[in-house]
């Protein structure tokens, strides 16, 4: 999930990593933005702020194919837009 605090990052919702760039999964299931939010409660501040943030997220999400990378181009808190970084993950073998 993007950073609640308005930063160009994403913040990994079990352990609250910082990460650059995330990759788009498709999970099998159609998450709801209150489901994103109840998986982030223990690194969320405002839960208001961050229900807005999951459903911009997840709305940007449709923008972009499976496997494409992404970054946070800009993000307030509440609204957040993604850039495409590159089409795939690079691999390193």
């Amino acid at each position: 999930m993007p950073a609640a605090d308005g930063g160009e990052y994403f913040v990994d919702l079990q352990s609250g990593t910082q990460h650059r760039t995330a990759y788009v999964v498709y999970t099998g299931v159609n998450l709801t933005a209150k489901e994103v939010v109840a998986k982030a409660s223990a690194i969320i501040s405002n839960p208001a702020d961050s229900l807005c943030l999951a459903e911009s997220f997840l709305a940007e999400l449709t923008r972009f194919k499976v496997g494409n990378v992404v970054a946070v181009d800009s993000n307030d808190g509440r609204v957040v837009r993604l850039r495409l970084v590159s089409l795939r993950p690079k691999r390193d073998f």
